[in-house]
């Protein structure tokens, strides 16, 4: 299992067309065996922070790339452009279990 923390900075479209763009994108990546653990944003953001920040879960790093290169995913491509200035990505398959 692998996670990745999504820092989503929103682009031209603005936090609709960022919300519309994740709402295509959520049925992709549950095609793919991933899971949205959790998608938030700063409730008192500062300057430099992110405007959402994912969580999420795939089997394994060849299924996140199966997703990233699912037809229907390259196909929203300008609609993401539109979405996302930027989008910074933390993988880790590295757990650390603090309560036994």
């Amino acid at each position: 299992m692998i996670q990745i923390v999504v820092l989503l900075y929103v682009g031209e479209g603005g936090i609709a067309a960022l919300r519309a763009h994740e709402a295509d994108m959520a049925p992709i990546i549950y095609r793919h065996g991933g899971q949205i653990i959790s998608a938030s944003h700063p409730s008192a953001p500062q300057p430099g922070d992110p405007d959402e920040i994912h969580i999420l879960q795939f089997p394994d790093m060849q299924a996140f790339d199966d997703f990233r290169n699912d037809p229907d995913s390259l196909s929203k491509m300008e609609q993401r452009r539109l979405a996302i200035r930027d989008a910074r990505l933390y993988i880790t398959d590295q757990f650390v279990t603090y309560i036994d």
